[in-house]
C-alpha cells in the first residue's frame, strides 16, 4: 500500500512538476521489482491510473481503485536475473560517461 500511496502523491503533484502519467506508472512498477515483487497484470482497458490518482480525494480511495486489479497480479520477482548484469560502477565509471548515456552520445 506504501508504493500506492506515493503513487497518488506523484500523480497529483505531476501537472506541476510537469511529469508524466507513464513516468509515474513506471516508477511504481519500478518500486514494487525494489522490493521484490513483480507485476504480471496490464491496466486494464480504458483505465487510467492516473486519473484514479487525481480524481480521489484521499490515498486510501485510490488504493481502493487498484487493489482490485493489481494485487491478484503480484508475484515473487525471479532477482537471480539481476546478479548477472554488471554493476553501474563498471558501466559508468564516471559522471562524464553517465551524462553521455543520458544525452544518447558524446557531450
Amino acid at each position: 500500500d506504501q508504493i500506492l500511496c506515493i503513487s497518488f502523491y506523484w500523480y497529483n503533484f505531476m501537472p506541476l512538476s510537469r511529469g508524466t502519467a507513464a513516468c509515474g506508472y513506471i516508477v511504481l512498477v519500478a518500486m514494487f521489482l525494489a522490493v521484490g515483487i513483480k507485476l504480471n497484470v496490464s491496466v486494464p482497458t480504458k483505465f487510467m491510473v492516473d486519473w484514479q490518482a487525481i480524481l480521489r480525494p484521499t490515498t486510501e480511495q485510490f488504493i481502493a481503485q487498484l487493489k482490485p486489479w493489481m494485487y491478484p497480479g503480484r508475484v515473487a520477482a525471479d532477482m537471480e536475473q539481476f546478479n548477472s548484469l554488471p554493476s553501474v560502477d563498471e558501466t559508468f565509471p564516471n559522471i562524464r560517461s553517465m551524462l553521455e548515456a543520458l544525452n544518447c552520445g558524446d557531450i
